[in-house]
This record gives C-alpha cells, structure tokens and sequence, in this order.
C-alpha cells in the first residue's frame, strides 16, 4: 500500500461521546389556546458536546479518509473535530 504498517499507529480505540441532549419544556396548553395554537414546547439540543478518550488526536470520529479509500485507510494526518452545533427551537400543533 506504499506505507510502512507498524506499532506506532496503533492507539486505544475506546471513548465516550456526548454526542446528542435535549432539553423540552412543555407551555402550558391555556397559554398556547390563547394564541389559536393546540400545544406547544420549547426545546434547546446539543450535539458532540464532549468526548472523552485516550486518542491522541482528539476526536476518534474525526477522520479525512474516513477509513475508506485503500492509500489512507486505518491513517489519520490531520483529523478534523466533529462540529459542535446547539439549536433553540419552538414546536407548535394546530
């Protein structure tokens, strides 16, 4: 494959992510009635708030190649973080 496979690439492949949490708050349905709306809620969601391993390069989902194609596979040059995103939201029925 043209690269030299050895030890010094092999890491700890175990980790715990707080990949995803969301908090809902449920409005009170006399509230919501008086604005012509049956129910309604209000939420905030997080997503890849927190990793923690013993990888060196941060996240081990982070991967260019995506241990795809054969030239890269199982190499990580450069590995970029999963993004971190928050969403705040209202949730109506009518």
């Amino acid at each position: 494959m043209g690269f030299d496979r050895h030890e010094a690439h092999i890491e700890p492949a175990g980790y715990v992510k707080l990949r995803l949490v969301e908090l809902r708050y449920l409005l009170p349905r006399r509230l919501m009635q008086r604005v012509g709306v049956q129910s309604g809620s209000i939420f905030v969601s997080g997503r890849n708030l927190a990793v923690w391993s013993n990888f060196s390069q941060g996240d081990p989902e982070g991967d260019v190649y995506g241990g795809q194609n054969a030239g890269g596979q199982f190499f990580r040059w450069f590995p970029g973080p999963q993004t971190r995103s928050w969403v705040v939201g209202l949730r109506t029925d009518f």
